[in-house]
């Protein structure tokens, strides 16, 4: 019934499922590496503090920067600041890559602000109350969830029949083209809002 009412729910749901492979997985892989690459817990903390900051500070930034009419130039810096930081980690694992990493993950803010923005903007072109629209939410969860829950099960299995350095540098690789294939959906749905 949501995707008659509302088909281009769908391009939010796929999303969705992308981001959901990328984000957590990712995030683990990363906390690995920077212990690894840190080797103190010390360290380890000073650093993802120094980050928190930088983030706060890009997220502020990038969420007075973006305007519908902005959205479609400047999910594209993000999605393509989230690829080129993970391309450039997998090729050289080192402290200088994990720092650009994470710099480049700010611009990446103006990918993750918008699909937050367009799951909302979708949703509300339902007439409905937002009383009867937790349906919306549910299956946003469901694609996230089930898309997280996968991408374990892959790297589970990956990291227990190949070396760990070989499977860290192919995920990396895998997830960089990511960002880019839900830019391509986010410009489509962002069309289409702008053209009703």
């Amino acid at each position: 019934a949501i995707f008659r009412r509302n088909p281009p729910f769908k391009s939010i749901l796929v999303q969705q499922f992308l981001w959901g492979l990328r984000d957590v997985s990712l995030s683990t892989i990363i906390a690995v590496m920077t212990f690894l690459i840190l080797k103190q817990e010390s360290s380890v903390g000073l650093y993802n503090s120094v980050l928190g900051l930088l983030f706060a500070a890009g997220a502020f930034a990038a969420g007075k920067l973006l305007t519908p009419a902005h959205r479609i130039k400047l999910s594209f810096i993000g999605a393509s600041s989230l690829a080129l930081s993970s391309i450039i980690l997998s090729l050289w694992p080192n402290f200088i890559s994990l720092t650009s990493f994470h710099l480049l993950g700010i611009p990446g803010l103006f990918l993750t602000i918008t699909l937050g923005t367009l799951f909302f903007t979708i949703a509300d072109l339902d007439r409905q109350s937002w009383r009867l629209k937790y349906a919306y939410l549910v299956n946003r969860d469901a694609a996230l969830g089930s898309a997280r829950i996968i991408s374990y099960l892959i790297l589970w299995w990956l990291f227990t029949s190949f070396s760990q350095e070989a499977v860290i540098r192919w995920w990396l690789i895998f997830v960089s083209i990511v960002p880019l294939i839900i830019w391509l959906s986010v410009k489509r749905v962002s069309l289409h809002v702008h053209n009703r």
